[in-house]
């Protein structure tokens, strides 16, 4: 799910 973290920064603390 890094893939994810690298195009969204912002969406990686949504899925925290």
């Amino acid at each position: 799910m890094s893939d994810s973290d690298s195009k969204t920064p912002m969406q990686n603390t949504c899925l925290f």
